[in-house]
């Protein structure tokens, strides 16, 4: 049940009750102190009839003024100006009042003189002392009120809106004045934080906005704070902010906001950090709750070995993998300059690591083989792969060469050298596939499951295979999000396949982090024919990304930027699936990780069938090969037994 004090009614009530106690404590004394001092002592209450007077009317005034709507943990010099402001107006109208009443006979006229200070002091002090029990800082109570020129509206009543509110009237040039405050939950509607008013929750922002133009306020801008922000209220937000010609921009993480050469010390003014909105900011999905203890000790003090790590996923293996404390890191690559570009982000954060970067080709098995006998791998990442469709097509025995028996090359290497997991890197168009990347990854993932069973009741096994399969990449090489970046810059039209067309998308950093968390499940002996599913959400139609991405430029779609459909290319669907029909689904007990049983081939089978498309493809006999690949996809898609 929730605490009675987490209910707006209820906690202004307080507040209200706290308030009007004060002032009838302020006005007995300041009655008393003055019979001490010129008069007689007198009994409490002996003028009761003037103190439930200025109660009534302080009741009246500070309801008007909105002093029950302050926040008292974001207490401020704006809020003390506020009580002053309604003590003086309490204290006038009293006065008249007395006047009309009992011709002030029997009132002595200078207790007002003490009373105005005694109730400033009796009001503003419990809200002070809260404040810096709360901050522990004194001098956050402190600011300046200045009129800046950009007028804006921040999206979350919480801590960062306060502190950008705080920092925009600090003196100085800032071009911000924050006019109101919107937040996702309605329990704090109606309050303040540093005398700006919360207006109301985000279903509300165009009569909000409306509601500010009729106050004679000019809001030109929203700025999102770290406020949790599911991505259908954000994509509201961007529809409404358009119609009202609003632009968008949110506050940086706290950690970013320190300086990039780690003299801890704060970026300043923050609002010069404000952020355009990331693509990442649109597909924001709960955060797992991940135990990171199993994947620490897993990397620990390991040899690590990469390939294909200049590309999105396998750099950001790299990325993560080096926070980890490895004991070496071997990246491989065929691309030289990807290569060098993360062989500088190595040595850059830690330039002692032991680390081999080696160019070279995955479909060369003598290089395989040499690598691995020089470096010795305890754990492999295989994300090496050609994985643009519309160019697999056009080049389909490369795909082959490449995605299938690099694959086999690099899980061979990994079981005759004794590595303790291998892990793949797969792909949702291995799904049904309707292109040839999608077969050569399906084949890929049956290759793995195949030697990983065929191991099982060998007792020299020390090899853990692992097959990853998930979708999308944002931002990722040959991905829609740079091409649609690229054509907005350039003024449009964007081209999307289809309307209807969608896609599972995941950030990298995301889908790696799962990767290693679903590289410490491959315990058991009966896991080993299961394929790890990442966990993507609902698929995003490409459409509504295109025009997300032209609304984050500050543009409006169909008008500033045109969208044109050209159609399918040979090999994409229209919708992708993580997994089949046919398979097995599990929950695993990490969050964010499902797991599939499908048919396994005979390790001897798909060896023959590769030794066959491997021939092929080397000859140059194109279509017998796509044949032969369609063939086996046909036969190794059915159900577990």
């Amino acid at each position: 049940m929730k605490n009675f004090t987490q209910l707006p009614f209820w906690r202004n009530f307080i507040v209200a009750l706290h308030d009007l106690i004060m002032a009838c404590i302020a006005f007995e004394i300041s009655i008393l102190a003055r019979y001490e001092i010129i008069g007689y002592p007198q009994e409490i209450f002996f003028l009761w009839p003037a103190t439930l007077s200025f109660v009534l009317i302080c009741s009246i005034t500070f309801w008007h003024l909105g002093l029950y709507r302050g926040i008292w943990h974001y207490a401020s010099i704006t809020d003390l100006l506020t009580i002053t402001k309604a003590v003086i107006i309490s204290i006038l109208l009293f006065f008249p009042l007395m006047f009309l009443v009992t011709r002030l006979e029997s009132f002595p006229r200078s207790t007002l003189i003490l009373l105005f200070p005694m109730l400033i002091i009796f009001l503003s002090t419990p809200r002070l002392i809260y404040r810096i029990i709360k901050d522990r800082n004194l001098e956050n109570i402190f600011e300046n009120i200045s009129k800046n020129k950009i007028q804006v509206v921040m999206v979350g009543a919480d801590n960062e809106s306060e502190r950008f509110i705080r920092e925009v009237n600090r003196p100085g040039s800032s071009p911000y004045k924050v006019i109101g405050i919107i937040d996702s939950s309605i329990k704090s509607v109606g309050r303040n934080i540093r005398g700006v008013r919360i207006w109301g929750t985000l279903t509300d922002l165009e009569k909000i906005i409306f509601r500010l133009n009729s106050k004679n306020f000019n809001p030109q801008k929203i700025i999102i704070s770290n406020a949790k922000i599911s991505s259908d209220k954000l994509n509201i937000l961007l529809e409404s902010a358009e119609k009202l010609g609003l632009t968008v921009s949110k506050l940086p993480r706290i950690t970013e906001l320190f300086k990039a050469d780690d003299s801890d010390k704060l970026n300043f003014p923050i609002y010069s950090t404000l952020q355009p909105l990331a693509l990442e900011d649109l597909l924001q999905r709960p955060q797992q709750a991940l135990n990171n203890d199993k994947v620490d000790s897993m990397i620990n003090g390991q040899k690590i070995l990469i390939s294909g790590a200049g590309g999105t996923i396998g750099s950001e293996i790299v990325r993560q993998i080096i926070n980890l404390n490895p004991k070496a890191i071997c990246v491989l690559d065929n691309n030289e300059f990807a290569l060098y570009k993360i062989q500088t982000e190595i040595s850059e954060k830690y330039p002692d690591l032991e680390k081999n970067i080696v160019i070279g080709d995955i479909r060369n098995i003598d290089t395989i083989n040499r690598i691995f006998q020089k470096f010795k791998p305890d754990i492999v990442f295989h994300a090496a792969a050609l994985k643009h469709v519309p160019l697999v097509e056009q080049n389909p025995t490369e795909a082959i060469l490449t995605n299938i028996i690099g694959t086999k090359n690099i899980a061979n290497a990994s079981k005759n050298f004794s590595c303790k997991v291998m892990v793949l890197i797969s792909s949702d168009k291995a799904v049904y596939p309707s292109s040839v990347m999608g077969q050569t990854k399906r084949i890929a993932e049956s290759y793995c499951q195949s030697l990983a069973i065929s191991e099982i009741n060998k007792p020299n096994r020390n090899t853990n295979f692992v097959i990853v399969r998930f979708g999308n990449v944002l931002g990722s090489t040959g991905s829609v999000v740079p091409l649609f970046q690229r054509q907005i810059k350039i003024g449009g039209p964007i081209t999307v396949t289809h309307p209807d067309a969608t896609r599972y998308f995941m950030t990298s950093k995301e889908a790696v982090r799962l990767v290693l968390h679903a590289a410490t499940l491959q315990e058991n002996y009966e896991n080993l024919n299961r394929i790890f599913i990442l966990d993507m959400g609902e698929p995003i139609r490409i459409q509504d990304l295109a025009r997300q991405l032209i609304r984050m430029e500050g543009l409006q779609p169909d008008k500033d930027i045109k969208i044109s459909f050209t159609g399918l290319r040979k090999g994409e669907k229209i919708h992708e699936s993580l997994f089949y029909k046919e398979e097995i689904l599990m929950t695993t007990n990490i969050s964010g990780i499902k797991e599939a049983k499908l048919f396994v081939p005979d390790l001897l089978e798909i060896e023959n069938n590769m030794k066959n498309l491997k021939f092929l493809s080397e000859s140059g006999k194109i279509e017998e090969a796509k044949k032969l690949l369609n063939k086996m996809v046909n036969e190794y898609t059915k159900p577990f037994k």
